[in-house]
């Protein structure tokens, strides 16, 4: 029953937030500063609007021709926007000293949230439950979602001042205190951030739904509209309107700044619709929608060293490499970076992990809380001493700096970090994406058993270390690691259907040969169309066959070996060998270590990836009847007429091993910095 009632009710907040916001919209802390310089990271209001979802572009050589295209589905994956720190830093000397306005974050904005209604409760104990039992009958479950939102009902608003002294007297001693020393919590959205969510509500709402009564794309191709207001306005039901369960798929890790994030670009993106469905509803209840997540500290949704320690030790491996000490310790660079930090910031010491530097250095410039002078390019961007000891461009280069070690880390080994982290998100996008592959779905499921219903919007709330990881597992065109992911970073996966029609047949060779399932993505990044930059993807079109994608991520995206994939790897160098072992130190396997030990790693990881994914692949390869895969330079085909599965893989395997395909580099010792 817990259960049941917790997942009915993550969502019921929504309009009260919404209402609250907008009544504060005017409030000026949540308003950049004119003529202050802000990182992009900050994501002004001007940076979010650079990030506008391009109509899609059809004059290409193929598109161009007499196909007909629909939009079915979008997947956006978001980073929370504008935050508090997520750990108490001493950043430099004085930041938590009393009266800095470092040493004390209030905050304008909190969450709220409301116990299941009484009526769902009473249906609930009609339905002669055990204890700890669930209810199995889907459409009883969205009775009670739907009843759970009925009024009269309290809103519970949750506030971080038990604690505090608003008049800061001396009676509470300082380590009763929070982390943040007011009302803030730890790593807790701003009313900033909520605001930056609501224009990426916005941002969607404008680019894929129609709705007459707002003069919102009244005049577009009905074909690239994924939501039509005006013919949902009268679907009342619960678990038929277009933002209940399945239609819509919201996934958040259980931060505060996450779900709220969500919360707010759902609010905005619908709603329009939900005020009208409320305005028709009698009985006045409050829409439900379901946030799905997980306990925090199992989740997969950004890097978890403890459910997956093998990703600290491929960290440390990557630091421990003579190409992250000649760029990042001994380089010119390098030591120009840390002498400015002895210099000015109290001490290289306190920067040597990037994650901190950067959130110590962003959520101050972010919030227009005051920086070290060095540090503030406004004062010290034309100081000509600073100038002449570190040259200019100092801040900048200092965030270019730990940008780079950074994806550094998500690009070592061929992105075996990245694809370490994404397995369980790509298992989890994929089984949203392959319900519209041409697939049949009765065999599909039987090698893929997690496929979700079809929805066609599905968010993901996740964080910058999940679009970071998400980026570079696709490989180097897409992930050039120069940008490190600013607050409200917006990535969409678009799935089209394609209707070739009557095409000339000099034209349509080429369009099935391009498009084999009829089924193609886009990706789109902070409004930059990223297709033409996947190893296999047609360079001139913004359009790409689905499998491309699958085929890409397929290979690393097994979730059933993720917990063998996570375990530590331990070395003997005795015997010259290395002994896989698990966390009680039993001996899974041994091998002879052979040249570049970090190289040896990942071709066993690779190893195990193809043989525990053949025979998924080639459920899949077989569903689809997608026989030719095209990557960059090499045309490498895939028969289905291989006499066992032993020859498939080895097929596989060559296409790996001499191409760039599957979102892998050539198999070398070669480290990607």
């Amino acid at each position: 029953m817990k259960d049941m009632t917790s997942s009915a009710t993550a969502f019921v907040a929504a309009l009260l937030l919404v209402t609250v916001t907008n009544l504060m919209d005017e409030v000026h802390s949540i308003q950049f500063k004119p003529g202050k310089t802000y990182p992009d990271y900050c994501s002004t209001q001007k940076q979010q609007l650079s990030r506008e979802i391009p109509e899609l572009s059809t004059n290409s050589p193929l598109l161009s021709l007499n196909e007909t295209l629909k939009l079915l589905h979008v997947t956006t994956v978001i980073r929370h926007g504008d935050r508090t720190p997520w750990g108490r830093h001493t950043c430099w000397e004085t930041y938590l000293d009393k009266g800095e306005d470092t040493a004390e974050w209030d905050c304008s904005i909190s969450s709220l949230s409301a116990a299941p209604a009484t009526i769902a409760i009473e249906e609930l104990n009609t339905q002669d439950l055990e204890y700890g039992e669930t209810l199995k009958s889907p459409s009883k479950q969205t009775e009670i979602s739907y009843l759970s939102g009925a009024n009269p009902s309290f809103m519970f608003e949750k506030r971080y001042d038990a604690n505090y002294s608003p008049t800061h007297s001396t009676h509470f001693p300082e380590n009763l205190g929070d982390h943040l020393g007011g009302t803030c919590q730890l790593g807790q959205l701003t009313l900033r951030g909520f605001e930056q969510q609501r224009y990426n509500g916005r941002l969607l709402r404008n680019a894929y739904v129609k709705y007459d009564k707002q003069v919102l794309n009244s005049d577009s191709d009905p074909d690239m509209i994924l939501f039509d207001f005006d013919e949902e306005e009268t679907e009342t039901q619960y678990g038929q309107r277009v933002y209940d369960d399945p239609s819509v798929y919201f996934r958040s890790d259980d931060d505060q700044r996450t779900i709220m994030s969500g919360q707010a670009l759902l609010s905005e993106m619908f709603g329009d619709i939900m005020a009208h469905h409320l305005n028709l509803d009698a009985n006045k209840h409050n829409p439900v929608i379901r946030v799905h997540t997980s306990d925090r500290n199992r989740d997969f949704l950004a890097p978890n060293e403890e459910i997956c320690p093998r990703l600290a030790q491929v960290e440390h491996e990557a630091k421990q490499s003579q190409d992250w000490k000649n760029e990042f310790e001994t380089s010119e660079e390098a030591r120009t970076m840390k002498k400015f930090a002895d210099e000015y910031l109290s001490g290289w010491w306190r920067y040597a992990d990037s994650d901190v530097a950067m959130d110590c250095f962003m959520t101050t410039a972010c919030s227009d809380r005051t920086l070290p002078y060095a540090l503030d390019v406004d004062q010290s961007g034309t100081d000509q001493n600073i100038i002449d000891k570190y040259r200019s461009g100092l801040v900048d280069r200092w965030v270019q700096f730990h940008t780079k070690r950074e994806w550094f880390i998500y690009q070592y080994n061929s992105y075996e970090y990245s694809k370490i982290v994404t397995n369980p998100i790509w298992n989890d996008i994929l089984s949203g994406l392959l319900a519209f592959s041409d697939a049949d779905k009765h065999e599909m499921a039987k090698a893929w058993p997690d496929l979700r219903e079809p929805s066609k919007f599905a968010l993901y709330s996740a964080h910058d270390s999940t679009i970071m990881a998400l980026l570079a597992s696709l490989g180097y065109g897409v992930s050039d690691g120069r940008q490190w992911p600013a607050y409200a970073s917006m990535f969409n996966i678009e799935i089209y259907k394609m209707d070739l029609g009557p095409v000339e047949s000099e034209h349509k060779w080429e369009l099935d040969e391009m498009f084999p399932t009829k089924t193609a993505f886009r990706l789109v990044y902070n409004g930059q169309v990223l297709d033409h930059n996947i190893a296999g993807c047609p360079d001139e079109e913004e359009l790409c066959d689905i499998d491309m994608l699958i085929v890409h991520v397929f290979r690393f995206s097994n979730i059933t070996d993720w917990e063998d994939i996570c375990k530590v790897e331990r070395v003997d160098d005795k015997d010259d060998q290395v002994v896989i072992k698990d966390e009680d130190d039993n001996v899974i396997t041994v091998r002879r270590r052979s040249g570049n030990a970090a190289a040896t790693v990942f071709l066993f990881i690779l190893t195990a990836f193809i043989f525990s994914c053949t025979g998924a692949f080639m459920m899949y390869v077989y569903l689809t009847r997608y026989n030719s895969v095209k990557t960059t330079g090499v045309e490498q085909s895939l028969s289905l007429n291989h006499g066992n599965d032993i020859e498939l893989t080895n097929a596989l395997d060559a296409a790996v091993t001499n191409s760039e395909g599957y979102g892998l580099t050539p198999q070398n010792d070669t480290v990607i910095t």
